[in-house]
């Protein structure tokens, strides 16, 4: 996922949901929540098409909180961003156009090289391309992507 998209687990973000026939935003605290036992969290405010749901992988389960109920990471993204590509400066790695972001480009080629199916692809690393049959769910099932963020060992 996105650094900032990180940051938004546990904080209160604003949703858009149909009441009636009216589509109105609320407030709703961006927790986990469980599909088939699966744990998850909905992240993705920066585009329509980056909205999705991250599972989290069983490597990250035993350091998370039985249930998140406030900010999961305090702090913002822009300073966490710089702290962390200022640690890459320190271990060697001197090109700048290798910064925290780079770290999505191994996991795409990771889920390729796995043969993840495409679409999955762009579901997961928040790249989905909108279709008229967008409304009619909300992606893929969960179990379907802990799979490959599991295949991948992240």
């Amino acid at each position: 996922m996105r650094l900032s998209e990180a940051f938004e687990i546990g904080r209160v973000v604003k949703v858009r949901i149909k009441q009636g026939k009216e589509w109105v935003w609320v407030d709703r605290l961006n927790s986990d929540e469980t599909e088939s036992g699966i744990h998850y969290v909905i992240v993705g405010h920066k585009t329509p098409q980056s909205k999705r749901r991250v599972a989290f992988p069983d490597s990250v389960l035993p350091f998370l909180p039985s249930a998140i109920t406030g900010r999961l990471f305090e702090g913002n993204a822009p300073p966490a961003s710089k702290r962390l590509n200022g640690f890459l400066r320190d271990i060697g790695i001197t090109d700048t156009r290798k910064v925290l972001h780079s770290l999505r480009h191994p996991a795409k080629d990771r889920l390729r090289a796995a043969r993840c199916d495409h679409k999955m692809q762009q579901w997961l690393l928040g790249h989905d391309e909108k279709t008229v049959s967008d409304g009619y769910g909300e992606g893929p099932p969960v179990t379907d992507l802990k799979e490959w963020i599991d295949k991948i060992g992240f």
